[in-house]
């Protein structure tokens, strides 16, 4: 299975993206994330996509899945669409740390790949960041280090270089996380 994202609502971006799926818009699968809903960029690139697939005389609610909190916006338009399928994102789970929810989980087993190991492996970083020593905490060290080295007011920026193609979704995500999540409160 081939995997494609759009992760913002640059129109340059998406127009390369569904003229790459032209001729395979009618088997695609389109999951649709969003906690509230109500998100202005999912639901802005959400109501392009499926514009363009009801264009193309082609049924959006069979090939939509949505990944959201129930009774939100999103639950609500997929519900009353009905769409393939919704998945629930529970309240507690935080947005763009939610990769161990349905959000991460289920892109992974969509493109075959070991869900009981991801997990496993996210356990095991689970626990040794709950170490209180900060000298075997990895999660503790990071930042202390970056805390440190911005004399802690953030003089300093962290560059991630993946140095592999594979990992180009890697630095996305902790753009996301770092700049868009955490970035938000400071």
């Amino acid at each position: 299975m081939n995997f494609s994202y759009i992760d913002n609502i640059d129109p340059f971006l998406i127009s390369e993206k569904l003229d790459e799926l032209s001729d395979k818009l009618a088997s695609t699968l389109f999951v649709v994330v969003s906690k509230s809903g109500g998100t202005p960029e999912p639901k802005i690139a959400m109501n392009i996509i499926q514009k363009h697939v009801e264009n193309k005389n082609l049924d959006w609610n069979t090939n939509a899945i949505a990944i959201t909190m129930k009774d939100s916006q999103l639950y609500k338009k997929a519900k009353s669409e009905n769409w393939l399928k919704i998945f629930n994102l529970p309240d507690w789970v935080g947005g763009r740390t939610s990769i161990t929810s349905s959000v991460g989980l289920l892109p992974l087993a969509l493109i075959n790949r070991d869900v009981s190991e991801f997990i496993k492996g996210a356990a095991i970083m689970d626990e040794l960041t709950r170490i209180p020593n900060i000298k075997d905490n990895p999660a503790a060290l990071l930042s202390s280090a970056w805390y440190f080295s911005g004399d802690g007011i953030g003089k300093r920026d962290m560059v991630v270089l993946p140095y592999r193609d594979r990992l180009q979704v890697f630095s996305k995500y902790l753009q996301q996380l770092v700049m868009e999540s955490l970035g938000k409160k400071v």
